[in-house]
């Protein structure tokens, strides 16, 4: 799971501008129109150790990461489905 970094390296280090921090969410998102597949991202990610974190699509030719669920009104999936509630979401605001 993406740790939405306060000093985010996939965000940096991408050359093309392709992800973005949403201001409403915090979240780091790729934005698939813009990706170019170049992996730069996944290198830079120093929780990407094993692929796990920001992974290529090859349908698309692109990479994907956790958006936080961008514009589900309800939050991230994963909180509302965790059984346990181990899982909170806190704002950007918050933070």
């Amino acid at each position: 799971m993406c740790l939405q970094c306060d000093w985010p390296s996939c965000y940096f280090a991408c050359p093309v501008e392709a992800i973005i921090i949403d201001e409403k969410t915090g979240a780091r998102v790729i934005l698939q129109d813009s990706c170019t597949g170049c992996a730069i991202c996944a290198k830079a990610c120093a929780a990407n150790t094993r692929g796990e974190i920001i992974r290529f699509n090859p349908a698309s030719g692109k990479y994907f990461k956790c958006d936080l669920c961008l514009g589900r009104v309800e939050g991230p999936a994963c909180v509302e489905a965790c059984p346990w509630g181990a899982l909170r979401y806190v704002s950007a605001v918050q933070r």
